[in-house]
């Protein structure tokens, strides 16, 4: 009901109560009837109805209150992903995680590249060649052969004054060497083997390989040293060192027929001692389980501290930000450090309500932990990841397991085109902190070379980073709305709009239940009136028929 109509219609109750004169009761009678003429005591109603255009104004006022109010969260949603980013991939990460090329288990793939995780993977020669490989090439150089007359020294002409029985067959070229000019090279190489698997095996296992007779061959001491742990055919078709243009095959003499035959020998040796398949999975399923509930036990601490610490950053935040408008002290009885004894109660209390989030962030953490782990694994036994690779893994998977949670089990009261955009926009998290880890190095060296500033690097650089990346993370999810592949947004723009119109709806309604219920008020006070009126009247009149 307008204003201005209920305060004529109070004027004209309070005139019709307090009538001081006959005048007053004409001006009375008169207010009554123009009350009746407004239909309030004969309860009439009257509504206008509303045209296409105007309701197409109000739904694009309520779109543009929609929009208005994403823009707020999408602000507020940059200040969390800001700190975020900064506590968790950027902080908390760099504490926890020791990333390392290739990942956390040593694969065949790896350490042919000369890549390991473990100090104890790597490869020692001293392992392959023990005191037992030295008493079998003793014995190698024992079986003397006098049956060729060509004798190899140090200089194919240098004829050495000694007995024949002392001299011996190179393996690869059929001539003969005097033991003292000869060594026994490993015909499969032992780095070799090593990659292909030694890693894998014990330091007996590796002893026994390198004392296996059938693996050993006697050869020139120039030719051996030359040749090294490098495939023989290939080393064959290199230049030689003496200068003379020949290939290394023409400079020792090598025989083709011995070094083939050779060669398969020592294959079939490497083959007999190798890690069988099964041993094989049996390694990697050790260390991957090993290393992965210690990569899990990190990456749940991380997430849980990063719930922790993140909760304790708004707390704080918001207590300060209160202190400043309110004053430290809301009670002006209270002294200043019992008011900051009790902010600090509210930030723990505020922090320690968050519990369930912390053991669910662990518990989630933990998982993909695990598989980020088994997946750098299994990655690296086909392709050796940098040091920042793996860490987009163990990251990016977080955020892939955090979006497929969404979609297998989203929160209640989410529909399905929601659940997959709201898991879209963990993956668009996913991509920003990749691309910042990708670009933390180069960041890292850009603040090192400004003067003073620069000594500060290892600690700024995770924070322009972060903030890099949780601003980045806030305007893709921006865009990924726009782009609303799954309809979630106009759906949630419309659900806006009806509720709404709903909770006009409803405010309508409870003023207009108050108006009729004053009008209802008014209507019956102006009824007393009136009849009070006539009472007068009837009294007046009978006044002044009897004067």
């Amino acid at each position: 009901m307008d204003e201005k109509l209920k305060s004529a219609m109070r004027e004209s109750f309070r005139r019709i109560s307090n009538p001081v004169s006959a005048d007053g009761y004409r001006l009375a009678k008169e207010d009554i009837a123009g009350l009746s003429g407004l239909g309030l005591f004969a309860g009439e109603t009257t509504y206008t109805p509303v045209t296409i255009g105007e309701a197409k104004r109000i739904v694009d006022e309520l779109a543009g209150e929609y929009s208005k109010s994403k823009v707020d969260g999408y602000l507020n949603d940059a200040q969390s992903r800001v700190l975020e980013a900064i506590i968790r991939p950027f902080g908390l990460a760099k504490v926890l995680f020791e990333d390392k090329e290739g990942g956390n288990v040593t694969t065949v793939n790896n350490a042919r590249q000369g890549c390991y995780a473990r100090e104890e993977d790597r490869y020692h020669d001293n392992d392959y060649r023990t005191s037992r490989y030295r008493t079998a090439a003793n014995e190698i150089k024992e079986a003397r052969t006098v049956d060729d007359e060509i004798h190899y020294g140090e200089d194919p002409s240098d004829l050495y004054e000694t007995n024949e029985s002392s001299w011996l067959t190179d393996s690869y070229s059929g001539r003969e060497t005097h033991p003292d000019s000869a060594d026994v090279d490993h015909i499969f190489a032992t780095k070799r083997y090593h990659e292909e698997g030694g890693f894998m095996q014990s330091r007996e296992k590796r002893r026994d390989f390198g004392a296996d007779k059938e693996n050993l061959a006697p050869t020139h001491q120039a030719a051996n040293r030359s040749l090294g742990d490098q495939d023989k055919h290939e080393w064959q078709e290199k230049q030689a060192r003496d200068g003379s243009g020949r290939s290394q095959k023409e400079a020792h003499g090598h025989d083709n027929r011995r070094v083939n035959a050779a060669v398969r020998r020592g294959e079939k040796t490497a083959e007999r001692h190798l890690p069988t398949s099964t041993e094989k999975a049996a390694y990697y399923s050790e260390r991957i389980a090993k290393t992965g509930c210690a990569e899990g036990a990190k990456m749940g601490l991380q997430q849980a501290m990063g719930v922790f610490l993140l909760e304790l950053a708004r707390a704080m935040w918001s207590e300060t930000r209160d202190a400043l408008a309110n004053g430290i002290a809301t009670d002006a009885s209270q002294s200043t450090a019992g008011a900051l004894a009790q902010r600090l109660r509210r930030v723990g209390e505020r922090v320690l309500s968050k519990w369930k989030e912390v053991a669910v962030a662990f518990k989630d953490g933990a998982i993909s932990g695990f598989l980020s782990n088994l997946v750098t694994t299994l990655v690296n036994m086909f392709l050796k990841t940098a040091k920042n690779a793996v860490r987009i893994i163990r990251e990016g998977f977080s955020s892939l397991l955090r979006g497929f949670k969404f979609i297998v089990a989203p929160p209640e009261g989410l529909s399905k085109a929601e659940a997959y955009h709201e898991a879209g926009k963990f993956i668009a998290g996913g991509v920003a902190v990749s691309l910042g880890i990708l670009a933390e190095e180069a960041v890292d060296k850009a603040v090192a070379t400004i003067p003073v500033i620069g000594q500060f690097a290892p600690y700024l650089t995770p924070v322009l980073v972060g903030v890099a990346v949780g601003l980045g993370t806030a305007f893709l999810c921006y865009l990924w709305d726009k782009l609303d592949l799954f309809g979630a947004e106009e759906q949630r723009r419309h659900e806006f709009i009806v509720e709404s119109l709903q909770t006009e709806k409803e405010c309508a309604r409870q003023a207009a239940d108050s108006a009729f219920s004053e009008r209802g008020r008014l209507i019956g006070e102006g009824k007393d009136i009136a009849a009070h009126i006539e009472q007068l009247d009837e009294e007046i009149r009978l006044l002044l028929a009897a004067g």
